[in-house]
């Protein structure tokens, strides 16, 4: 019986391993922090890659063509912010890198027209693509805060965003096929039950992402 005490415990042991290694830690990086001033600033290169699982770089936006533009192309591209997160991951091979589209600031007033037109949608995910394999992201973290709601939010968004997200992994994962490169899909999910009800089909929308990031409103 001790016998089977202890292989119980060694199992035990083993599954709460295992469990820890398959975790994701999910973290987030504001370019605005470099702006600070004094021990307050804070870059890329100061980011320790072993913490995180998931690192996601805040935050891109919407153009009004439709594609994804940069929020501040002098920290973004000239000095170098995108290149220096991507350099992360030639320290933590595991590491996965994502750009976040939107964010509080940019409401609905761009996502909701967006999604609910299917050419526009086609025109969105070409363009999150390219931008990944421009510059180096392992995936996308939709950042819509929130669907149906503030200034721009329709009742539909939240059909027209499960329909969205759908067709937008499934693109995704057919065009990198040939790449064997498929991307990771995360999404920003209201923590109150009353945006978590009314801005997200509960249904249809979860299923195809890799990650569901509560909000802080």
């Amino acid at each position: 019986m001790s016998f089977l005490a202890v292989t119980s415990s060694e199992e035990s042991k083993s599954l709460a391993k295992r469990q820890v290694d398959n975790r994701r830690v999910v973290c987030y990086y504001a370019n605005w922090s470099v702006y600070r001033q004094g021990t307050a600033k804070f870059t890329p290169q100061n980011i320790n890659p072993y913490l995180c699982t998931h690192l996601i770089y805040a935050f891109g936006g919407l153009g009004k063509d439709d594609t994804i533009q940069t929020f501040d192309k002098y920290q973004d591209l000239d000095k170098g912010g995108y290149g220096q997160f991507a350099a992360l991951k030639t320290y933590n091979r595991d590491l996965k890198t994502l750009i976040a589209i939107g964010g509080w600031n940019e409401g609905s007033r761009k996502f909701s027209p967006l999604v609910a037109d299917p050419s526009r949608r086609r025109t969105f995910i070409r363009s999150a693509i390219k931008f990944l394999r421009q510059f180096n992201f392992d995936g996308l973290d939709l950042d819509w805060e929130y669907p149906t709601f503030r200034d721009g939010g329709k009742p539909e968004d939240r059909i027209n965003y499960a329909k969205f997200v759908i067709v937008s992994i499934f693109l995704s994962f057919v065009v990198n096929i040939f790449e064997l490169t498929p991307h990771v899909c995360a999404c920003s999910i209201g923590a109150k039950r009353s945006l978590r009800g009314r801005s997200r089909e509960n249904r249809q929308a979860p299923a195809p992402l890799d990650h569901g990031r509560p909000g802080l409103a």
